[in-house]
């Protein structure tokens, strides 16, 4: 959508284990007083980066397709 996803939680899981700092901005609860500061101290640029970052994240691992496509490689690995 173009967007960087804000996730707000004491305890952060990483689905596929895909690192967050790619793709999404994490916060704390006790953190969301100071949200607007922290996307205002983002560059252009790494704004940027993470958008296109979070483009290719999605493909990969949220779409309906790429998303079955992990779950089968991950049950191939275990077998």
């Amino acid at each position: 959508a173009g967007s960087v996803p804000v996730y707000i939680s004491d305890e952060f899981w990483e689905p596929f284990n895909i690192p967050f700092s790619k793709y999404v901005l994490t916060v704390a609860p006790h953190e969301i007083k100071s949200l607007p500061m922290f996307t205002e101290a983002i560059s252009l640029d790494i704004y940027l980066k993470l958008v296109e970052s979070g483009k290719e994240i999605y493909q990969k691992y949220f779409t309906y397709s790429g998303c079955a496509n992990e779950i089968i490689n991950i049950l191939k690995l275990k077998a």
